[in-house]
């Protein structure tokens, strides 16, 4: 195997010639970047290293770029040669990585670039779904996956979603062509893009996009966000829930919530709820509008 030098002088002043249009990107992003660290600023996607290539290569092949947080490997659909997703602790780290394009590795020739776009956010999938259902579920629709991040489960053990990370930007459409709504064990599936970057909704959109319902006639022991959860997730990712505060103190009897889907379909899902028993307590479930009460 040849070792390459990286060029870690290019630092962040000048982008890459072979990668002006990632470089304007990052440029824009970059501009706009919270204290958070952005995963896409750091990680880059390498392809078409040798079927021998494990962590340990890759992690080795890329050290003298940077502190690395991160290395996954995964085959290629034929087998033929393998991807790694390399993050970086620093964007340098990431720049320095981009030097290596084009170079020999074993017999093979490989390509790095940034991995943009190519991260999906997945929630609502079935409570005993584990990484190797998901990996499954991929499989099926012949798309490679690099890494599956889930959320810890140590302070909550309701918490299901998980952000995975493809090849490129046309695997991660076709996965939300295919696998967002889809129907899985009574469940319907949430998969989107997953940006960052994205800019917080107007509060009042969930109401507008008939995507909010109020449950009313509600008594105290039933105004609890996971009793409520339970109750309503079956009919599609619940954003999130609203219980407006001092009912309880009040010790109200006719209390109220809101519960916000991902999708108006999901909401409309939901309004069969209506005059059905919750606990022994029949409740009243409606769309939400803008004047609730």
């Amino acid at each position: 195997m040849l070792e390459y030098e990286c060029d870690t002088r290019l630092g962040s002043k000048r982008p890459l010639s072979e990668d002006a249009s990632v470089a304007a990107t990052l440029t824009s992003k970059r501009a706009n970047e919270t204290p958070t660290r952005n995963r896409e600023l750091t990680t880059v996607l390498v392809e078409n290293l040798p079927k021998s290539y494990n962590q340990s290569k890759v992690q080795k092949y890329f050290k003298d770029c940077g502190p690395i947080i991160q290395v996954d490997v995964a085959d290629s659909l034929k087998k033929s040669f393998r991807f790694a997703r390399v993050e970086f602790a620093r964007y340098d780290g990431a720049l320095a990585a981009l030097t290596k394009t084009y170079k020999v590795v074993g017999q093979n020739k490989i390509s790095v670039s940034h991995l943009i776009d190519c991260t999906l956010w997945m929630t609502n999938f079935p409570p005993n779904y584990t990484q190797r259902d998901i990996r499954g579920l991929f499989q099926s629709i012949n798309i490679v996956i690099l890494s599956i991040r889930l959320p810890s489960l140590r302070f909550n053990t309701s918490r299901r979603f998980a952000y995975i990370d493809v090849t490129s930007k046309e695997d991660a459409n076709t996965c939300v062509k295919k696998l967002n709504e889809l129907e899985i064990e009574g469940y319907t599936l949430v998969t989107k893009i997953s940006n960052p970057l994205e800019k917080s909704k107007r509060t009042d959109s969930a109401t507008l996009e008939g995507r909010e319902i109020i449950v009313r006639n509600l008594n105290t022991k039933l105004l609890d966000e996971n009793v409520l959860r339970d109750s309503f997730e079956r009919f599609g990712s619940i954003e999130k829930i609203n219980i407006p505060a001092g009912q309880k103190e009040h010790s109200f009897n006719n209390c109220c919530a809101f519960i916000y889907f991902e999708s108006k379909d999901s909401a409309e899902k939901a309004l069969q709820m209506n005059r059905t028993l919750l606990h022994d307590r029949e409740i009243s479930v409606s769309l939400a509008d803008k004047n609730h009460f």
